[in-house]
């Protein structure tokens, strides 16, 4: 008896925790959901208002962001960045 007993407790004990898992990951996934939904709603809104609407991927917004090459200067306590402007042929 009390081997089945210690047998249903160990079973148990293995639902909860799986239960609390299930639950954790269920928060986990809607946190991302909405962090990527809001991130898309900022790239579309950045694209609308800086970019005058133009349809781009992702990938290429960042490029166009991110991706600024050119030289860093400091004149009387302030950095200055200096941009070269690069054509990028993309597919």
């Amino acid at each position: 008896m009390f081997a089945s007993l210690k047998k249903k407790r160990t079973e148990l004990a293995r639902i909860i925790d799986k239960k609390k898992i299930y639950r954790v990951d269920v928060e986990s996934d809607q946190i991302m959901t909405c962090f990527k939904i809001s991130f898309a709603n900022i790239c579309c809104h950045l694209l609308t208002k800086c970019f005058n609407g133009e349809k781009m991927t992702l990938r290429r917004l960042f490029d166009t962001i991110f991706d600024l090459r050119g030289q860093m200067r400091t004149e009387g306590g302030q950095r200055n960045r200096e941009r070269e402007i690069q054509n990028k042929m993309i597919l």
